[in-house]
């Protein structure tokens, strides 16, 4: 069961809308058009298979529904509040956004 309940913390943390609203300017940082017709980010979606709990709170955040093109962000628990400490974007992610310069 703590399996079940450390799931459904991650899910609602993932998910609450301070977490999202740091991934959205994230992800508006990479490209300043996304979500917008001339945006090459279209959609996100978070991917919570993904995520782990090793040294923080990981998740990938899919971009365009496909697999290969995300962003991992990474929070640490920092001065009693989880800070965003490590992002990575995958190559292809870097391609996509490369084209649209």
């Amino acid at each position: 069961n703590n399996k079940k309940e450390q799931y459904a913390e991650l899910v609602s943390f993932f998910d609450s809308q301070e977490v999202r609203a740091e991934i959205e300017q994230v992800i508006k940082s990479e490209d300043p058009h996304a979500f917008t017709e001339s945006g090459v980010i279209k959609k996100y979606d978070l991917d919570y298979d993904s995520m782990g709990v090793r040294t923080g709170r990981s998740i990938r955040v899919l971009i365009n529904d496909d697999s290969s093109v995300y962003i991992g962000v990474k929070y640490i628990f920092v001065n009693n509040r989880w800070e965003m400490s490590v992002l990575v974007s995958s190559y292809e992610l870097q391609k996509l956004l490369e084209t649209k310069e």
